[in-house]
């Protein structure tokens, strides 16, 4: 309630509403793969090599950095607003709370889209700092694969994190056949306590891996 009263409603209620959406899962599932898709650039490192994401990196349009929309975000994060064309340096060690942000067209005016480090990670600091930052925004995007649908460190995280009807999104990263997706990510909701406000999926895609192509998702 008191989220609700401080938070969302003064956002949502003004003349320039934000959502806060952050990118979540385990480790080398896609996650940073997946916010490159949707910024539409290659601006977190994507590589499959465990841990690699240690702090939050962010992007948002220009228009999102003035006013009383910056004060709300630089009040909750620790802020570093990233020069065009520079490369974020998530892949080092950072305090909870610590955010890179990349000012960009290609994102809706409305958003403000996070990726987070691994939950499941090898470091403790980045299992920290994930959850610091996935108790302040309002819609999680969990990414899973075949491999780690049913994992129970996974399902008891994301019952955590998006308990007491929290809305989240489920992508199925690497499918296989869309059925055998559909059934798993059936079991994972029903596991969870309640369904994600939509389902997405990816097939394996080799020129993503390669750095040549951007990730693509399909109901």
């Amino acid at each position: 309630a008191e989220r609700l009263r401080r938070d969302l409603l003064p956002r949502l209620a003004g003349s320039a509403p934000i959502l806060l959406v952050a990118i979540a899962g385990p480790n080398n599932v896609g996650k940073s793969s997946l916010f490159n898709a949707l910024v539409r650039r290659p601006l977190s490192p994507a590589r499959a090599e465990g841990g690699l994401t240690k702090q939050c990196l962010a992007a948002a349009h220009p228009s999102l950095w003035s006013g009383e929309l910056r004060e709300l975000i630089e009040r909750r994060y620790e802020v570093i607003t990233l020069p065009a064309g520079s490369a974020a340096p998530v892949d080092q060690p950072g305090p909870p709370g610590r955010l890179y942000l990349v000012l960009a067209e290609e994102v809706p005016s409305g958003l403000l889209l996070m990726d987070t480090p691994d939950f499941d990670s090898v470091y403790l600091q980045n299992r920290v700092n994930s959850e610091a930052l996935l108790v302040t925004v309002d819609l999680v995007v969990f990414v899973v694969s075949r491999q780690t649908y049913q994992n129970a460190a996974l399902v008891g995280f994301l019952r955590s994190v998006v308990g007491h009807g929290r809305p989240y999104l489920l992508v199925y990263n690497e499918s296989v056949r869309p059925e055998t997706t559909r059934a798993h990510l059936n079991k994972l909701a029903s596991d969870v306590g309640h369904a994600p406000v939509a389902r997405f999926m990816a097939v394996h895609q080799p020129d993503v891996e390669a750095g040549r192509a951007l990730l693509a998702t399909e109901p």
